[in-house]
């Protein structure tokens, strides 16, 4: 009399079976984990270039052109100030990110028609950490580029 199961073969293709699944979405997941991380870069790194870029557009911090500025930002991606609302010059112990905005004014004749000294083009190099002293160095660069009426 024959028992009732499963034989030998079935169980070792189910498991196959089974075990390339677990391995196909295991392999999903840390992708899926460094797409979330590059997301939180991404909002983080729009809501400093938007802070920087409003400070410059409303006059709170003078660019001159050919002069880059420093910015730095805590790990929430918060503009780190002294007690008079002015930019940090140095990172401190609370620094994570730096922002160099350099500007340019527009060549006329190529880029833009006859806005004059109104407008300047700004590159924003966001680089992290800052505790990798220098900034050619970090792991961590971005490039972001903004056009700002004056």
């Amino acid at each position: 009399m024959r028992r009732a199961g499963f034989s030998m073969v079935e169980v070792v293709v189910a498991l196959g079976i089974v075990s390339f699944a677990m391995v196909s979405i295991f392999g999903l997941l840390s992708v899926g984990l460094i797409a979330s991380k590059q997301s939180g870069y991404d909002t983080v790194l729009a809501s400093m270039m938007a802070q920087v870029t409003s400070r410059l557009q409303s006059g709170k911090d003078a660019l001159v052109v050919g002069t880059p500025v420093n910015y730095f930002f805590d790990n929430q991606g918060q503009l780190q100030t002294d007690g008079a609302d002015k930019p940090l010059i140095a990172a401190n112990t609370s620094s994570l990110y730096q922002c160099a905005v350099a500007g340019r004014l527009p060549n006329s004749s190529t880029e833009v028609a006859d806005l004059g000294s109104h407008l300047v083009l700004t590159t924003l190099t966001f680089s992290w950490p800052t505790t990798v002293s220098d900034p050619a160095k970090r792991p961590n660069r971005e490039v972001l580029h903004a056009t700002l009426a004056k």
